[in-house]
């Protein structure tokens, strides 16, 4: 719409040049040829004065209006590009208010029994919000297969119905000597868009030195 006015702005401002010459041009050859008829008196300098005063009066009327019109068809631009981009502002925080974002950490950490030190090893799977994440699914994967982890504990959970925005899913495993910890986690999930989501990870291992 912007180009638009401003071609419409740069023609009604050539129109308006070109007119103008065009009207002094032709007033200059009216006055240099015009005789008046036998009998009449010739036409004094503030008759023609007169006569171009007339003329230009009405040539900067349409020039005014012209000019009005260019000024209301801006303001019209202006306030639909105003409205326009209003629009999409609140269409982009209504779409980020269903959105949920989702973080995954891997863990090493130490627990503590006693005089017992266990070293176990965690993924931790977080949504950062704003929307809530549902039926929330976790694939490991290794060599880009899929892979069964060795669960430890209750608090091994591969999927869940919900994960409120703040709250963590904590995956605690065991490793064999021969296997390497999944290089690739894909997490899958439902929020307030329509289709579902997924969304793949490479955390890489942290050393927490207590838990």
């Amino acid at each position: 719409m912007k180009k638009l006015l401003d071609w419409i702005g740069c023609r009604l401002a050539l129109w308006f040049t070109a007119s103008t010459l065009l009207t002094i041009g032709s007033m200059w050859f009216i006055a240099a040829i015009y005789r008046a008829p036998t009998g009449e008196e010739q036409p004094k300098v503030t008759d023609w004065m007169q006569a171009w005063g007339g003329v230009f009066g009405v040539v900067a009327g349409l020039a005014a209006a012209l000019a009005a019109t260019a000024l209301l068809l801006h303001e019209r631009a202006a306030a639909q590009e105003a409205r326009q981009q209003l629009a999409d502002e609140k269409e982009a925080n209504l779409r980020k208010d269903l959105e949920a974002s989702i973080e995954v950490r891997s863990e090493q950490y130490r627990s503590v029994r006693g005089d017992w030190v266990d070293q176990e090893r965690r993924f931790v799977v977080k949504n950062h919000g704003p929307a809530r994440a549902r039926w929330v699914e976790v694939t490991f994967f290794r060599d880009d297969v899929p892979v069964e982890l060795h669960p430890r504990g209750l608090a091994h959970q591969h999927q869940t119905p919900l994960v409120h925005p703040g709250e963590e899913l904590h995956m605690n495993y065991v490793l064999t000597l021969s296997e390497a910890p999944p290089e690739k986690v894909v997490v899958a999930w439902h929020d307030g868009r329509s289709e579902p989501q997924s969304e793949e990870f490479y955390p890489t291992l942290r050393d927490l030195k207590g838990d």
